[in-house]
């Protein structure tokens, strides 16, 4: 029998390392952030917690997470530790069982947990919240969201093609974290509807499938802009069809002004949604 040494992975050598973190399949896809233990430590010192406390298990194999391992997923995502509390939150919450995380992430459908941070929090640590709040380049937003996955990978062994068996998937599936722009807003800001209070930093986790645009070229009223709102709604191969939460609509600053001068708020929209955004049972397919 012959023993071959494994060499010393270290961060010293950034083109190794990361072809050992590929190999053994730590990563997303996408190159990662050595996880050292100086780097690991400021993570774990930013939550305020100690190392070795659970708070797992992650689905879908059910394996047990400490505020290290989380950690270690939140250096290699990118994350500054000031963004780890969010990280932790967002995992606290997602593991509650009203939102059925395991069958989020073993789905066929396109679903990907969204995270919508609120608050002073957002601001401080500059979650993008306004243009191509969806896209790339606020390293909060895309590193909070990845860390979550990769915890879901790493930890809970969620794994495209094993556990994980969208049919097409979507881009949220490495990242999807938000804020909302409450300073742009006419309405009351998201986790002050649910309770809270505005000073209060929160994060909302939601099961989403992949973003539908909904085109408004032409509209000039607040009428307008809902019609085709309710439009959107109306398609047979959405997944709202049947499921129960129904749709989330994120709406821009400049249709939610105009929908507010037009006498159109969040309830007048919901009101609307429920009664007008309705599909014919004669329109599906027979069982």
């Amino acid at each position: 029998m012959k023993t071959a040494a494994l060499g010393r992975f270290d961060g010293s050598s950034d083109i190794d390392d990361q072809e050992m973190l590929f190999a053994r399949g730590w990563t997303d896809g996408l190159p990662v952030v050595f996880p050292t233990a100086a780097k690991v430590a400021a993570m774990v010192a930013a939550s305020g917690c100690n190392a070795t406390d659970r708070i797992g298990p992650i689905p879908p194999r059910w394996r047990q997470a400490t505020i290290e391992k989380i950690a270690i997923n939140a250096v290699l995502a990118g994350c500054r530790p000031e963004y780890f509390p969010v990280v932790l939150a967002a995992i606290d919450a997602l593991l509650d069982n009203d939102c059925q995380l395991y069958g989020i992430q073993t789905a066929t459908n396109t679903t990907a947990p969204l995270l919508i941070v609120n608050g002073p929090i957002a601001k401080e640590i500059d979650i993008n919240a306004r243009g191509n709040v969806f896209g790339q380049g606020a390293r909060a937003n895309a590193t909070i969201g990845r860390a979550v996955q990769l915890v879901f990978r790493n930890i809970g062994g969620d794994i495209a093609g094993e556990t994980d068996m969208a049919t097409h998937g979507h881009a949220g599936k490495f990242t999807a974290c938000i804020a909302e722009a409450e300073d742009d807003s006419p309405w009351t800001p998201f986790h002050v509807d649910a309770g809270f209070a505005a000073d209060d930093s929160t994060v909302t986790v939601i099961g989403a499938s992949a973003p539908h645009n909904v085109f408004t070229y032409g509209c000039e009223t607040g009428q307008d802009i809902l019609d085709h709102f309710i439009g959107a709604t109306l398609g047979l191969g959405h997944n709202n069809i049947i499921f129960p939460t129904g749709p989330l609509f994120i709406v821009s600053p400049e249709h939610a002004a105009t929908m507010a001068r037009d006498g159109i708020g969040k309830k007048e929209i919901q009101n609307a949604v429920f009664e007008r955004a309705r599909i014919p049972l004669a329109r599906f397919a027979k069982a």
